[in-house]
């Protein structure tokens, strides 16, 4: 998966700073030390090792989500074949199983 997929991960003793994936590297190529923390706003604090920056676009969504439900501690965004697919259909998911509701 590539770059448009962001991952952001609360630190746990810090309220409000996040681990965010860089953009421009794929999961395989991501690791702790490359990973960029950010504050709510989206001010970096610290770039890591990297001279990528982060999605900030992106960002402004999982920020609200960080925002609205303080108890998540982290936020994924991918777009999977299947969750394309659907998002396509003019019903969108329906709900006739328990993994919809999900």
């Amino acid at each position: 998966m590539s770059a448009e997929h962001r991952i952001e991960v609360k630190v746990c003793k810090e309220k409000e700073v996040f681990l965010v994936n860089a953009f421009g590297l794929l999961y395989s190529e991501i690791t702790a030390s490359n990973l960029v923390k950010v504050d709510l706003a989206g001010n970096v604090l610290d770039p890591g090792t990297t001279q990528l920056s982060f999605n900030q676009a992106g960002y402004v969504l999982h920020s609200a989500i960080h925002e609205g439900r303080p108890d998540v501690q982290c936020v994924i965004h991918v777009h999977t074949a299947a969750g394309v697919a659907v998002s396509t259909m003019m019903c969108g998911l329906l709900p006739i199983s328990q993994e919809a509701f999900t």
